[in-house]
Formats: structure tokens, sequence, C-alpha cells
């Protein structure tokens, strides 16, 4: 059994390693975009595209009906099985049936443009955005089926190329070639409409020639049936969890100007960086304990849970701290005094996020026992709670109600779906590791924060604080004695596999362990 948990986590630290390098990369070049659009285009202009890509991801989700979220579920379980014919089957159901509802609704979004504009009372320029994301609607549904079969197939590092690096890079380089040459808003809409077609084509040719699925002898079995009755809930708790995730965006949009939107998207990004660990060991987790789930593993899987939950927690703590105590700052060094609002729903924010990565990967429990309809139940529960304390709050509180809302929302979601997952698996958390991570993280963001108040150059000020930060937290974990042997056993496998030395990281553990 302890062979098989080691060989389980170093399989779940192998892909989430690689999820959170492309993850983290994501994020670095997501900012930097976001850092010179909200600068160049200001809070208004950078509101304009905030409501544009938003438009864009509801129809996604609308016209992939939920059937991208099942596919990281039955394709390992097939596997699992060895059962090719419904494995095609899967396959064909998986590529129609978006297609078609993709095609409708960027007919309808393109037809509506106007009317969608006046709902919104946005500038008379916003229809033709709208018209541009019409275009990129289906495309983008093709990008994200196509990147989870490759996550599937455990391709993760050319799911995270596409989806984060192709698109992340386009707009990047196209935003800087924007600035030079001194553009308007409507030439970043056309740009996300080509790194979203960039990235369908990296991730089509990859599943095309990396993907080698043998044809069965015989003909497909299509379970429809099923196969509806498992996405069908999950299209109506992605459609809900859009809302939890987004109404804040639609409501903004409403009741407050298009600058008050751009304030907040900039915050609310910067507290979503703390869901990166949480969305790379997610990416790995599912069709891992999904394949255990087919075997039988319950005790894996329960252990798996257990690690991925301390590991996240961890990873992600140190982050929300940094939140915490440099919100205003940090928005004012980077994008400007404008933007300086937004520091309370970043705190805001960030706590919520720290809920509900703290308890567990509980959705992911319950797709792999079929638990979709509970799924969408709950998730009926928390978008109409979202939705109706965001009309409440909003106009207000303005923005800070919005990161109210969503903060809520999101923990109480989580909480939920851990009640209702501890049912199904003897989940537990390792309370211990936590305490030490929160022990080493205060003292040492205390310290380095009284760098960062002296009268000196600003970014070198963070710098120092930073490398300040990281070496004493690091210091502390060790003298805490935080980290187990299964850590180290992971830390030694990574050595192995990358080829690096890290006699040093050794010798200091000795002196401690």
């Amino acid at each position: 059994m302890k062979k098989t948990n080691t060989s389980n986590l170093k399989i779940l630290a192998k892909g989430a390693g690689i999820s959170v390098i492309f993850v983290f990369l994501g994020y670095v070049i997501m900012f930097f975009f976001k850092l010179m659009a909200a600068r160049y285009l200001k809070p208004e202009g950078f509101g304009q595209y905030t409501l544009a890509e938003t438009i864009l991801l509801l129809g996604s989700l609308l016209a992939s009906l939920g059937i991208t979220q099942g596919i990281t579920r039955y394709i390992p379980f097939y596997e699992g099985k060895k059962d090719k014919k419904s494995l095609s089957g899967y396959l064909k159901f998986v590529l129609s049936y978006p297609l078609i509802f993709s095609v409708i609704l960027a007919f309808f979004l393109f037809l509506f443009s106007s009317q969608i504009t006046s709902f919104f009372n946005f500038p008379s320029v916003f229809p033709l955005f709208l018209k541009i994301m019409a275009f990129a609607l289906p495309f983008d549904v093709f990008s994200k089926i196509f990147a989870e079969i490759l996550l599937a197939n455990k391709k993760v590092m050319h799911k995270m190329i596409g989806l984060k690096m192709v698109k992340n890079l386009t707009l990047l380089f196209g935003m800087i070639f924007i600035i030079l040459t001194d553009l308007s808003v409507s030439a970043i809409i056309w740009l996300l409409f080509l790194s979203t077609v960039l990235s369908f084509l990296y991730c089509f040719f990859v599943y095309h020639f990396k993907i080698k699925i043998s044809k069965p002898a015989g003909k497909p079995v299509y379970r429809k049936k099923e196969w509806v009755v498992f996405s069908l809930p999950l299209f109506f708790t992605g459609f809900l969890m859009f809302f939890v995730s987004w109404s804040d965006n639609i409501v903004i949009g409403k009741f407050l100007d298009p600058s008050q939107l751009g304030i907040y998207s900039i915050a609310f990004s910067f507290a979503m960086f703390l869901s990166f660990f949480q969305s790379s060991f997610s990416a790995v987790f599912t069709p891992l304990i999904s394949e255990n789930y087919a075997k039988k593993k319950f005790k894996e899987i329960s252990f798996l849970f257990k690690k991925s939950a301390a590991w996240i927690f961890g990873l992600s703590f140190p982050l929300f701290l940094v939140m915490v105590l440099y919100s205003r700052q940090i928005l004012t060094l980077f994008y400007g005094k404008e933007y300086a609002l937004g520091y309370m729903p970043l705190i805001i924010a960030s706590t919520g996020f720290l809920i509900n990565l703290s308890t567990g990967l509980n959705m992911n429990i319950l797709m792999v026992h079929k638990q979709t309809r509970f799924i969408f139940w709950v998730d009926l529960l928390i978008a109409s709670y979202n939705i109706g304390m965001n009309i409440f709050l909003i106009p207000i509180y303005g923005i800070t109600g919005a990161a109210l809302a969503s903060a809520s929302s999101m923990a109480l979601q989580n909480l939920i779906f851990l009640w209702k997952a501890k049912q199904y698996e003897k989940l537990r958390f390792d309370w211990l590791y936590n305490l030490k991570f929160i022990t080493a993280g205060i003292p040492a963001v205390l310290i380095a924060a009284s760098v960062f108040k002296s009268p000196f150059n600003k970014f070198l000020e963070l710098g120092v604080s930073v490398i300040l930060y990281v070496v004493l937290y690091f210091l502390l974990l060790i003298m805490l004695k935080t980290f187990t042997k299964e850590d180290f056993d992971i830390v030694l496998a990574v050595e192995k596999k990358l080829g690096l030395n890290l006699r040093w990281l050794k010798r200091l553990v000795k002196k401690f362990y």
C-alpha cells in the first residue's frame, strides 16, 4: 500500500508540477498583459475589454453543454476498463454536439449585439466587439474540448501550452504591438479573437498527431443517455458557476460605469492568482482518482485527497499573506493610483479563495461518484445567493459589495461539497501541517513588510522584501519540521527526474530532521 501511495503521489506531483509551471507562467504572462492593457486603456477601456471577454466565456460555457467537464472522467475510466467501443463512441459524442450549439449561439450573439450593448448602456463601438466574439466562440469551445482530451490522455504539458502559453503569449506580444502602434480598444478585441484561434489550432494538431486511439473491433458503443445524464447537470452547474464567478462583472457592468469594472477586474484577477495551485492539482487529481475508483482503490483516493489538500494550502498561504498586506501598494505600484480603489475587493476576494482551496478538491470526488445532480442543486443555491447578493450589495457598496458576494459564495460552495464528499470517501486533513505554514508565514511576512515601508525606491524595496520573505518563510518551515518523509521522497524524485543537484537542501534538512 505504501509503495502504491508513493507511486500515486509521484504521478500527482509530476503532473501537478508540470501544470503548476505552466499555470504559473500563464499567470505571469497574463499579469504583464493586463498590466500593459490596464495602463494603456485606462479603467474605462479595460472595463469594455473585460465585459467582452466575459460574454465570450458565457457563450463558450453554454455551447459546451457541460460535456467538457466529463471528459477527464470518462476517457480514463473507459481506458481503465479497456472498453474501446465505448471510448470511441464517447469521443464522437463530445466532438459533435458542441459544434452545433456553438455555431447557433455565435449566430445569435452576432444578431443581437446591439440589443446587448443597449442593456449594459456601453459605448456605441461595443456591438463590433460582440460580433468579433461571436466569430471567436466556436474556436474557444473546441480549444477547451481538445485540451481536456489531451489532459485525459495525460498530456498535461500540451494542454497547458495550448490553453495558457499559446493564447497568453499571443495576447502579450500583440499588446506590445498595439501600444507601439497606438491602436484602439478594437485592436485588443481582435487580438483576443486571434489568441483563441491559435489556441484551438495548437490543441487540434496535438490531438491529431499525438493521441493514438485504436479503432474498436466492431461498431462504437453510444451510451448517450448516460453521458447526457452525467453532462447536463454539469452544464447547468457550469452555467450557474459562471454566475458565481462572473455575475459580479455583469452586475457591475449594468449598475456602475466601465471604469469601476476595470478596477474590479484587476483586483479580482490578482486574487484569482491564489487558485492556480488548486487548478494545477485538480487537473491531475480527477483522472488519477477516476482510475483508482475504477480499480476500487478507495484508500488511495483518501490519501491523495489529504496530501493534495495539504500541498495546495501550503503553496497558496504565503501568497495570500502578501495579497492581504500589500494590496494597496501593489495595485498602486503596478497599475497606477486609479486602481488603488481595488485594494479592499482584493483582500476580500483573496480570503474567499483561501477558504475555498483549503477545504480540498471535493467537487472532483463528487464527479467521480457521479453526483452531478447534487453539484447542480448546490450550485443553483450558490448562484441564486451570489446573484442576489450582487444585485443587493453592488448598488450600495460598489465593487466592495461585489467582492463580498463572490468571496462568500466561493467559501460556502466548497464547504457544502466537503460535507457531501465525506459521505463517499474517508476524507481527512493534515491540520498540523497547515498550522505550521500559518505559524511560519505570519512572522515572515511581517518582517518583510517592514522593509517595504522604508523610504527608498519602491520597486527595489518590493524585490528585497519578497526575497527576504521567501527565505525567512522557508527557514521557519524547516525549523518547525513541517515537511514529511513523503514530501522529501517527492522532492528527491523530482531532483532525479530533472537532473538537479539539491545538496544544499539535503544538508539543511539533516540539521533539523
